[in-house]
């Protein structure tokens, strides 16, 4: 068995006006593993990896990296992880070639090497056309792809990746998701509300519904649970007006 690289146990988040945006969440991520968070936007996918980063403080339970409490310890978050949000950054005046080096000369890499690199990244994220274009004449989703090649430019082994294709053009979407299967020496925590997207690059999956996790499994055996039938309940106000509908439709009430 691999070893868990995160280890979120009994995490739960309460807003100070009482919402729980978490509630006893128990996941784990294990190395070189790809997991995917599913949920409807609101299900408290962004809150957990807010508290995972360190970013947001668990009003209950833990968040263990490497077997090791991170609370309070942003040098184990800095060193280990790398983010993409769901809504892309951009460094307006400076261009995508300039924004790209400069992340991988924080990596420590210089001439040959770095040019190497740098080639090499365009290239993979399909950004070699905008190489010189600068951050504000890019759209949405081309500045979701240089997030992505500032975070391939880290060494960090932990990849947490919020609706990595949101804001992106089918064919892009394509790309990210060959990317991630290329990515197998790395450990990714994706959150995602696309079930069809996930399930194609996750080992494991979590359903996570108004802040609790619902269901888990691999993507065939939460395809199946997708599968089973659903008893629904509920409360017509008016009954003059509904009956005659369910009837018609030969709906079971």
């Amino acid at each position: 068995m691999r070893k868990p690289v995160i280890q979120i146990e009994n995490l739960t988040k309460v807003y100070q006006n009482g919402f729980k945006a978490n509630d006893q969440i128990n996941i784990h991520l294990e190395e070189e593993e790809i997991i995917g968070i599913v949920g409807p936007n609101g299900a408290g996918k962004t809150t957990l990896i807010r508290q995972i980063l360190g970013l947001l403080k668990p009003t209950e339970g833990k968040i263990l990296i490497h077997g090791k409490d991170t609370l309070g310890d942003q040098r184990i978050i800095k060193e280990e992880f790398v983010y993409v949000p769901q809504i892309p950054l951009s460094y307006p005046a400076i261009t995508v070639i300039d924004t790209i080096r400069y992340a991988l000369q924080l990596e420590g890499l210089y001439g040959k090497q770095l040019q190497q690199q740098l080639d090499m990244t365009l290239s993979n994220l399909g950004l070699e056309s905008y190489a010189n274009v600068p951050g504000y004449q890019l759209s949405g989703g081309l500045r979701k792809m240089v997030l992505f090649a500032i975070a391939l430019a880290k060494k960090a082994t932990i990849l947490l990746l919020d609706e990595p294709t949101s804001m992106v053009d089918i064919a892009r979407k394509q790309d990210i998701w060959k990317l991630m299967k290329r990515l197998q020496k790395r450990s990714i925590l994706l959150a995602s509300h696309d079930m069809n997207e996930v399930k194609k690059v996750c080992h494991r999956i979590y359903i996570l519904v108004g802040g609790k996790i619902i269901a888990k499994g691999s993507a065939a055996e939460i395809g199946q649970m997708l599968k089973m039938p659903v008893e629904i309940e509920f409360v017509p106000i008016n009954t003059d007006y509904i009956m005659p509908i369910l009837q018609k439709k030969s709906i079971i009430w």
